[in-house]
């Protein structure tokens, strides 16, 4: 895959733009980041009140907060949230006490296994308080009191989530979804944004396409769930295939998540493609744990939504610290990642099925000019476009889509798609509905 210095780059300035919002599932981080999206690709925003029912989960109150900071007992700043927003547990509420270092402690998220670095962690559903700190720094910490000032609410407010459409007066629609929600990680959360923003405008280019294309832009969990409640009706029956888009900004090997069917046709295109690749060893089974595939591919909705990262998530060692940051994420491969989205979203839209006008015997395909003027000599001597065509005619039956075809043949899927307009406009074939 060719890299662009000049897409990738640019993908990798915007995400350096959001990076240093204080996003949650809620809150003014997330209207920040709805806004900068707003600027680049055209989106409609959908609010949801605190305290609306979306299934069995309810939308939490609106945390925002406004400063953060741990003073030692000289009057010492000792930990501003200003430097780093991962320093807060995220949906904290305010506290303003002083304390000891031992009852401190008891506030204090660490991880010893990356003692360097600060984690991140959450309480969206339980008032809670707590810094997270490096372990490095709390070990190093002397027995004193402490002043903790904390200045954050949680008042009835609005989630927020934002969709992009793309629509080609298709009957079904692709659903590219990617999450708003981590405050300053670079390839968990905002590596998919931005891809999801640039495949939008590479999508908008492409002409004659077969299906509607929808980006959704949510906090993750609660806000898909948001969306997937007010689509109910009609989203089992509008959505062709989605991907989870996450995680893609780092070095890592594709890694792909089957759909929860496993044999979805979005499941063997991709596996096609990283077979082509040589990475076929990097497709995993469907497991209930993961991001918001989770929820798309839930019982009652069961849509064919598989995950396409590079480092699946929680599989990095960077994951969910401060080490996910905009040195962990190269613009390279950001842009890897898009031609590996674009090949995907392209391979669906050559792949079809092909019904032939006349079933009993292959045509005569010389007197439609589609075949050498003279005969003899072996297969070899046969070209490879009459050879394409010749495959795409003995399975036009209207149940074996081009992909199989290619997978038979070992000719590329899109060299056959070429191969079958002199087919069509000869009207030995016709698309399969």
């Amino acid at each position: 895959m060719k890299y662009n210095c000049k897409t990738g780059q640019s993908m990798h300035g915007l995400l350096s733009e959001l990076f240093p919002i204080n996003r949650s599932i809620t809150g003014q981080g997330v209207r920040d980041t709805i806004a900068i999206i707003s600027r680049e690709i055209s989106i409609k925003q959908t609010k949801v009140k605190s305290g609306s029912r979306v299934f069995d989960w309810t939308v939490p109150n609106e945390w925002n907060v406004t400063s953060a900071k741990i003073y030692d007992s000289s009057g010492k700043l000792i930990v501003d949230f200003s430097d780093n927003n991962l320093f807060l547990m995220s949906y904290s509420v305010s506290a303003d006490c002083t304390m000891s270092l031992s009852e401190l402690k008891k506030h204090i998220i660490t991880d010893q296994t990356r003692p360097d670095w600060v984690p991140y962690s959450t309480s969206y559903y339980k008032d809670s308080w707590a810094f997270c700190l490096p372990y490095n720094f709390i070990r190093n910490l002397k027995d004193d009191n402490y002043s903790v000032k904390i200045d954050a609410t949680k008042e009835p407010g609005e989630l927020i989530y934002a969709e992009a459409f793309i629509d080609n007066n298709a009957q079904k629609e692709v659903l590219i979804s990617s999450y708003i929600c981590h405050p300053s990680m670079a390839n968990d959360s905002l590596s998919g944004v931005v891809l999801s923003i640039q495949l939008y405008k590479e999508i908008k280019k492409l002409k004659n396409l077969n299906y509607n294309y929808r980006f959704l832009f949510a906090p993750e969990t609660i806000g898909t769930i948001s969306f997937l409640h007010k689509n109910k009706e009609t989203i089992k029956e509008s959505v062709e295939y989605g991907l989870v888009a996450t995680c893609v900004g780092d070095k890592g090997e594709f890694t792909y998540k089957n759909t929860r069917k496993g044999n979805c046709n979005i499941d063997k295109i991709v596996d096609y493609i990283f077979k082509k690749y040589n990475i076929s060893d990097r497709i995993l089974k469907f497991s209930p744990l993961g991001s918001d595939e989770r929820q798309y591919c839930s019982p009652g909705f069961d849509l064919p939504v598989g995950v396409l990262t590079r480092s699946m998530f929680g599989q990095f060692n960077e994951y969910h610290t401060s080490a996910d940051n905009l040195d962990f994420v190269k613009a390279e491969y950001l842009q890897e990642s898009l031609n590996m989205y674009l090949e995907i979203v392209k391979t669906y839209e050559v792949n079809c099925k092909f019904i032939r006008a006349q079933p009993f015997c292959e045509p005569q395909m010389g007197k439609y000019d589609l075949y050498r003027a003279t005969g003899g000599g072996g297969e070899d001597s046969i070209s490879e476009l009459a050879q394409q065509r010749m495959w795409i005619l003995n399975y036009a039956d209207g149940t074996t889509d081009l992909l199989e075809i290619s997978k038979k043949s070992g000719f590329d899927i899109f060299s056959l798609k070429s191969a079958s307009q002199a087919l069509i406009e000869n009207k030995l074939i016709s698309m399969a509905f």
